[in-house]
């Protein structure tokens, strides 16, 4: 708030640097550089401001801030002060990029601290439905394929798990971008997410396979 109250009717000059921290706009301060034109107070510029903070924050820190909020929303597991500590700031680090304000980690990671997420109803319209019965049924079959094969995957890592996924999705004759949309909805309920074998790898095996298996009784 302050860089954005600093920086509002007023530039460094230079190269007009949006993001300053406080030592700089104490340096660099001149008001012979404040602009003679009304100031324009723009919620979404803050907003933008504040993702860059949010992104550049490390994750232990953005804990700290978060942990009132996630237990707000009954979404705060006492594992993660202890032996899940790593995988919790891990999966910050994951979905930060993403966030503009620190409420956005509700929805965004709820997918990720809780197994009981809906589906979007714009991404269910976008990678779950079909107007062919045939390309639903060839849907099918391609994720019964994938759990199939995730099921007996050693190591499950980014790797493996993105090069089973793409030789499954060949031998369903299914896009590979296709079948990552309906794998997507299936793991995170959204069309929108994280690179999908990060969040494949952040599940670990045993819940992609539970949300597979769900999808797949949501499909029959």
């Amino acid at each position: 708030m302050k860089n954005y109250l600093a920086r509002l009717g007023w530039s460094p000059g230079g190269e007009d640097e949006e993001i300053l921290s406080e030592k700089q706009l104490i340096q660099l301060f001149d008001l012979s550089r404040i602009n003679k034109a009304n100031a324009l107070f723009d919620p979404q510029k803050l907003e933008w401001m504040n993702a860059r903070y949010i992104s550049s924050l490390p994750a232990p820190e953005l804990e700290s801030q978060l942990r009132p909020i996630l237990q707000r929303e009954n979404l705060w597991d006492s594992a993660w002060e202890d032996k899940d500590r790593q995988w919790f700031l891990d999966t910050l680090d994951l979905i930060k990029p993403r966030a503009r304000r620190l409420p956005d980690f509700v929805q965004l990671g709820r997918p990720f601290f809780s197994d009981e997420f809906e589906y979007e109803s714009k991404a269910v319209q976008k990678y779950l439905s079909a107007e062919d019965p045939g390309e639903t049924s060839r849907l099918i079959r391609a994720i019964q394929g994938l759990a199939e094969s995730y099921r007996q995957l050693e190591p499950f890592d980014l790797e493996t798990t993105e090069q089973v996924l793409r030789q499954v999705g060949e031998q369903h004759e299914i896009k590979a971008g296709q079948l990552i949309g309906a794998v997507r909805v299936a793991l995170t309920g959204k069309a929108v997410a994280p690179g999908i074998f990060d969040v494949i790898v952040a599940l670990n095996k045993e819940r992609t396979l539970k949300r597979l298996d769900r999808v797949l009784t949501y499909l029959q």
